[in-house]
């Protein structure tokens, strides 16, 4: 049986500590890719020190949402840094094998910012029409030139 070590009154994951980051490849949805990812995000996240949490969801008939979670204790000193470094680890593996987020959280707008390529060409060129003083959220979901 488990014991939780839950608050008396009302929760709030940011005052009582609770660190949780979440990566959110989108991936092809047929059998083989989804071993190997789970397989890879399992294996990267138990070598961290994690338990693996994965959830996915069916966008479309070919297209699967995955929901990987790093769940950890904030007030271990080291965490924040150990579970960025599971999270960067997760998004560089899943990338070099063509999965990619369909979201980032601020704390990986640096996947954002260093991508290449003609699609985030087009991306930067319709925030420049958007936003061409480069006022909302500035270094964020596009590579910025200076």
């Amino acid at each position: 049986m488990i014991t939780l070590n839950v608050p008396d009154g009302n929760l709030d994951p940011d005052r009582d500590r609770c660190g949780a980051i979440w990566l959110c490849p989108e991936i092809p949805f047929d059998g083989v890719t989804v071993v190997n990812v789970v397989g890879s995000c399992e294996k990267i996240l138990r070598s961290s020190g994690y338990d693996p949490v994965i959830g996915m969801s069916a966008l479309t008939a070919r297209t699967l949402r995955v929901f990987i979670s790093i769940f950890y204790d904030r007030d271990e000193p080291g965490e924040d840094e150990r579970a960025m470094r599971c999270n960067d680890r997760l998004m560089e593996t899943l990338s070099a094998a063509g999965m990619f987020p369909f979201r980032l959280g601020v704390h990986s707008m640096n996947a954002a910012n260093q991508a290449t390529g003609a699609c985030w060409d087009l991306i930067r060129q319709i925030k420049d029409s958007l936003d061409p003083n480069h006022i909302l959220a500035p270094g964020r979901y596009c590579r910025m030139e200076t």
